[in-house]
């Protein structure tokens, strides 16, 4: 155990010696998230408080009657200082999605025709195999608070089964969305950047360790002859990784502090960043990218060569990876890439985790995609362990 600890000392001193090794994950994400919310953050149409107001447009095919008023109860409860809504009704659907496409709204809420008798003979008769109340919600693309809004309607949507079923007793409707998305002339967005950017940023750093710091570290020491030095002292292959990689996490958790603390100084995030969800979604991330960094190092024998994967593999996560802006409303020539990079994911997760998911993505894929990645890794770097750890 003291030459594991003596070993891990030694790493970490000569890895924080080497100011290019330790400016890009601990002085360059403080440097990024300032420029990017020096300029992005004031055009986020947010309000002081922080939270977006989120401007509803509502279609009525039919007046709502009977049970129909239940929706109409369910809209009241979700606007004005009730909720996160400001609603606004308009006359069809086509005055809507115009409202829509002038940015005037965020997103389309339309009532079909004929839900006032599906609801009653639901609820009357206790009959749910008959076609489900549909509706349409429409949402702006590449428009993050209308994509916002229109995860939030889905979840309305449960409320007003669970309201249906109780006035039913023991009858649960199905109320189906069927959602479009409108193009708008203008791409500016009404969003809280700064909230949004955090995670992105945090995953940038980890991806600057487990990237460069990583498996570089890894291939210099072999070339250079150090660890068949090591090798013939008490210290094992085992020994070796295990030191690299809690040298690893080191480097992560003092760029977080570093983060963190430029971040609590000079912007008001509030104390969500520190809630349990959120720290552990972090340490995912750091485990997985860690994973995929000796990836890397297991299929390059040179430094040289590692550098040019690092340096492509980082630009691809980063930028289809949706750190800085959103990526799921890109043509499907690229998108097919953003649902395969880890860094989807993980940033997706982080952002759930504080309330500011944007996609549609379910929950337990956030965490299983960037598992097969880190199971991926794990075989990789085994089957290649001997030349890796320079002890063939």
């Amino acid at each position: 155990m003291h030459s594991f600890f003596s070993l891990f000392k030694g790493l970490f001193k000569n890895e924080i010696r080497d100011f290019q090794a330790i400016a890009w994950c601990m002085i360059f994400p403080v440097f990024l998230f300032f420029v990017l919310t020096s300029i992005f953050s004031n055009i986020a149409g947010v309000e002081s408080s922080g939270l977006p107001v989120l401007e509803l447009g509502v279609v009525k095919e039919e007046k709502l009657s009977g049970f129909g008023t239940i929706i109409d109860q369910i809209l009241d409860d979700i606007s004005g200082d009730n909720g996160p809504y400001k609603q606004q009704t308009y006359e069809n659907k086509v005055e809507g999605i115009e409202a829509l496409k002038n940015k005037q709204i965020d997103i389309l809420f339309v009532i079909p025709e004929g839900t006032n008798i599906k609801m009653a003979r639901a609820l009357m008769t206790r009959d749910i195999s008959e076609d489900k109340i549909t509706s349409e919600i429409y949402h702006a693309a590449g428009k993050q608070i209308s994509i916002l809004a229109s995860n939030i309607m889905s979840q309305i949507m449960q409320q007003v089964n669970l309201e249906i079923s109780k006035r039913s007793s023991d009858s649960y409707i199905d109320f189906e969305l069927n959602e479009e998305i409108i193009s708008s002339s203008s791409s500016e967005e009404s969003f809280d950047y700064v909230t949004y950017l955090f995670p992105g940023v945090i995953i940038m750093l980890i991806l600057a360790v487990s990237l460069f710091n990583g498996p570089l570290s890894m291939i210099e020491t072999k070339e250079s002859g150090i660890t068949k030095k090591l090798y013939t002292t008490s210290i094992t292959p085992i020994t070796y990784l295990g030191a690299q990689i809690l040298k690893l996490f080191s480097l992560i958790f003092i760029s977080l502090v570093i983060f963190y603390t430029f971040v609590l100084l000079f912007y008001d995030l509030g104390s969500v960043i520190f809630n349990v969800g959120f720290l552990f979604s972090i340490f995912y991330s750091s485990i997985v990218l860690l994973g995929f960094g000796l990836m890397i190092a297991s299929f390059t024998k040179k430094g040289s060569t590692a550098m040019v994967f690092s340096q492509i593999a980082n630009q691809k996560l980063m930028f289809l990876g949706g750190l800085y802006f959103p990526v799921f409303d890109i043509p499907w020539s690229l998108r097919w890439l953003v649902y395969a990079l880890p860094t989807t994911y993980l940033v997706e997760l982080l952002r759930t985790s504080i309330g500011y998911g944007v996609s549609s993505i379910n929950t337990a894929f956030l965490f299983l995609i960037p598992g097969i990645w880190l199971t991926a890794s794990i075989v990789l770097f085994t089957a290649n362990f001997k030349k890796v750890m320079g002890y063939e």
